[in-house]
């Protein structure tokens, strides 16, 4: 049985999960001390990195909802879209420009956002030290704002040179890249 029409037009349907991987999770919830440890480190990374992030969204004027829990949070990039009332398909327009700025977030559409513009990021998986935090989150920051500021001065796209790609930004289960530009020094994972 596929989830929804949307997902199973991609092949993506529901499956159990293999007893192995059952079993492997439950030894892992059942050390008590591993999962203390666990949450209290990923409380502490949460709350850096989304307060080092907003700081730069801040900083390059990107608005966006202000988390009040969880792992995600969304920006609010509905002044980049056309003015009226904006679709789901000038959201993905949007979301492509962004791809193509080294910048890969979730677009609203993808989790039944109320309206368009809304896209949703998770900068909390990869531990980093804070200066590569910095770095990359100041990049990030830099990029959504360089396309926002582009669409809404009417400038359509906008194109990035990017030096090198920086792996450290691939893992990240928010879906934001990083690209590394010549006013960055080398991304190493900590």
């Amino acid at each position: 049985m596929c989830c929804s029409p949307k997902l199973s037009q991609g092949g993506a349907c529901f499956s159990m999960v293999p007893a192995t991987v059952q079993r492997a999770v439950t030894e892992i919830l059942s050390d008590h001390a591993f999962c203390e440890s666990f949450l209290s480190t990923s409380r502490q990374m949460l709350g850096r990195n989304y307060h080092l992030l907003t700081q730069h969204l801040d900083e390059a004027g990107v608005t966006y909802v202000a988390a009040t829990g969880g792992l995600f949070f969304c920006l609010d990039l509905r002044r980049a879209l056309p003015p009226g009332n904006p679709s789901f398909e000038e959201e993905f327009q949007l979301f492509e420009e962004l791809c193509d700025a080294g910048v890969v977030i979730t677009p609203g559409s993808d989790f039944d956002a109320p309206f368009p513009g809304l896209f949703r990021v998770c900068p909390y998986s990869q531990e980093m030290s804070e200066t590569d935090s910095n770095a990359c989150f100041a990049a990030f920051a830099e990029r959504v704002a360089r396309v926002v500021e582009a669409r809404t001065k009417g400038q359509g796209t906008t194109t990035f040179k990017a030096v090198a790609f920086s792996a450290l930004c691939a893992r990240w289960l928010t879906q934001v890249e990083c690209i590394q530009q010549g006013s960055y020094q080398s991304f190493h994972s900590t």
